[in-house]
């Protein structure tokens, strides 16, 4: 990564971490603000390349799960479960989930926490191998799930019951 991709990637990742932490001033406005966000921190990982990660590097230390979701929980009080394949490739598939807009914004902030311990603590090699590697297989998933369930929402096309 050059200097300007690692300067915008921890840009987009203490953006979406200040959201959740302090907000954008109203609910209106940290729903908003969030699928703008989440768009800039899909791009910015893709401006990452292949690390390997420092062999004795520790694991980043977690935040305090009920202290974080209550955070979530206040910025984003409008958002809830929504429905979701759970056999997306099987078509047609009549396997359905119940996600969590919630526990995606819990999943995607815990990641990247991670991230950003690892950029401070052992080393960008080890911040740009989680955050691939943790994209690729947890909170890219959650991610792509959330933005689906925000322009379902922003479409007004369909209504909840």
């Amino acid at each position: 990564m050059n200097d300007a991709e690692c300067t915008e990637l921890r840009a987009a990742i203490r953006a979406y971490l200040d959201l959740i932490e302090v907000g954008a001033g109203s609910v209106d406005e940290n729903e908003a603000r969030l699928p703008r966000i989440l768009d800039r921190l899909a791009l910015a990982q893709h401006a990452t390349s292949e690390t390997v990660p420092t062999a004795d590097a520790p694991k980043a230390p977690r935040k305090d799960q009920v202290d974080l979701r209550a955070q979530i929980c206040e910025r984003f009080p409008n958002y809830g479960f929504y429905n979701t394949a759970l056999a997306p490739l099987d078509v047609p598939s009549e396997e359905w989930g119940l996600a969590d807009a919630i526990d995606d914004l819990l999943d995607v902030a815990n990641d990247l926490y991670a991230v950003e311990w690892h950029w401070e603590h052992t080393g960008e090699a080890d911040a740009v191998w989680s955050l691939r590697h943790d994209y690729e297989v947890h909170w890219g998933l959650h991610l792509r799930s959330l933005q689906h369930y925000l322009q379902v929402i922003q479409s007004g096309m369909f209504e909840s019951n």
